[in-house]
């Protein structure tokens, strides 16, 4: 309760702040950076339980981020500001001291902001309004990885059209209902719950009990986004879709252009990207397919290992990128044998419905590495018959 109270109190002053200083953009700009600095430090100190000292420390990564963004404007040197906020999330994950609640996210927006500040696709933030796009509240915990320029687009040029309020606050209540009610539900009969509860069980309860965990992480994570993004929307601010009805991928490739949108974005932009331009800058275009396997090995590996450096996220991640490059050398001797009749396979709705079922069943495989480690797979595998 007093949680709900302090975000209330949180979402009316800064709607004070956006909406009674409108007129006047810099002291908005520096009252909405203090705010979002001020709920952002008793975020991390009293919801998530941390250390003074902690705050501090997310505190001087982000100041120092923007000297750093600074400097790289000046000198034309963007790779400092691409790492750094990199190296700290690496260092936090590695140094059992430092578990930095939402890290992550906060490197990779900062990060990518440099990525946009090098490609001129925005203009640098002042310091406070950097400040308010830092610390904003509700993207702390677990993102969406929104830009800069979505969100600074918010408040220089408003669209109430692109976050009603009606929207913003129904958007809220879908979330808490997906977040505390279904996923809530979904997890009482995944894998981690019904198959430890001492009895044997049949192949069948493990096939069933992943495809409802599917349906657990998609309610718990695409929940908690909604209400991130309706609990923006009622300040009038855009924050980027993170999922779009992922279980009705056609195949992994699309699934994620449908699940955690802005994760597989910054990896393509930040890894995928650089490795096939570099790489097909040296092995030409005679290799390039084979460089794009590289990549989407290192790609997904690496994204597998953005959750925890464990055996088990390794797998998961090398997992996906299997299903990717299946996909990849699969759509290869497609084109090559049907030609243009290419088309008309892909529009089969039989072949699409065979294709969804076979993602779907591949999906729900690959997610009991990313919830169970190594020792709890294998307690889990002794239990069937």
């Amino acid at each position: 309760m007093p949680t709900t109270i302090a975000f209330l109190v949180y979402l009316a002053s800064a709607w004070l702040i956006l909406h009674g200083l409108r007129r006047q953009p810099e002291r908005r700009a520096i009252a909405f950076g203090l705010i979002n600095v001020v709920a952002f430090a008793a975020m991390v100190q009293q919801l998530y339980g941390m250390a003074p000292q902690a705050v501090a420390i997310y505190l001087a990564i982000i100041v120092c981020q923007y000297g750093l963004l600074v400097q790289a404007e000046k000198r034309g040197r963007f790779l400092p500001p691409m790492l750094f906020p990199v190296l700290i999330m690496l260092v936090a994950k590695v140094h059992s001291g430092w578990a930095l609640v939402g890290i992550s996210y906060l490197a990779f927006r900062l990060s990518y902001l440099a990525l946009e500040l090098r490609d001129k696709s925005i203009r640098r933030p002042g310091f406070w309004l950097y400040m308010a796009y830092a610390c904003f509240p509700p993207l702390t915990a677990v993102g969406p990885i929104t830009t800069m320029k979505v969100f600074s687009a918010s408040l220089t040029e408003p669209d109430s059209k692109a976050t009603p309020v009606g929207r913003a606050a129904l958007r809220i209540i879908v979330g808490l209902l997906k977040f505390k009610v279904f996923a809530a539900l979904y997890y009482t009969v995944s894998p981690q719950v019904l198959l430890m509860d001492s009895y044997r069980h049949g192949w069948l309860d493990l096939v069933t009990s992943s495809a409802l965990y599917y349906g657990y992480l998609y309610c718990n994570f695409s929940g908690y986004t909604d209400i991130v993004i309706g609990m923006a929307g009622l300040l009038g601010i855009a924050v980027e879709e993170n999922f779009d009805r992922p279980y009705l991928a056609r195949n992994i490739q699309e699934f994620w252009q449908r699940w955690h949108i802005t994760l597989a974005r910054y990896m393509r932009d930040m890894v995928y990207f650089p490795m096939v331009k570099a790489l097909g800058r040296r092995y030409g275009r005679a290799r390039y397919n084979h460089v794009v396997v590289v990549a989407i090995l290192v790609t997904f590996v690496l994204t597998g290992l953005w959750h925890g450096f464990a055996r088990n996220f390794f797998y998961y991640g090398l997992l996906h990128a299997a299903g990717l490059i299946v996909h990849f050398l699969y759509g290869l001797m497609l084109k090559k044998r049907l030609g243009p009749r290419v088309n008309s396979y892909n529009d089969n709705p039989y072949i699409r419905a065979a294709a969804t079922a076979l993602t779907f069943s591949y999906l729900c495989f690959t997610f009991q590495f990313f919830a169970n480690d190594m020792k709890s797979l294998h307690l889990m595998m002794k239990v069937l018959h």
